[in-house]
């Protein structure tokens, strides 16, 4: 399990830096299963959604 989802997380990690939507769309799939994690997961999965859900940054990625 961990390492099916640490492979997910190198894959949308990629596709970030490739300001890619699907990247973007997946990490913050990623972040709220982050949520479950606490408390470094809770703070993570926070700042993910934080950061990726705001208006410049959706902008950035085209969705």
């Amino acid at each position: 399990m961990f390492l099916i989802f640490g492979i997910a997380q190198i894959v949308y990690g990629r596709r970030l830096l490739q300001y890619k939507s699907s990247g973007r769309i997946g990490t913050i799939v990623a972040g709220v299963l982050h949520l479950l994690n606490v408390p470094f997961g809770t703070a993570f999965g926070l700042a993910a959604l934080f950061i990726l859900t705001r208006p410049e940054v959706i902008d950035l990625f085209g969705d």
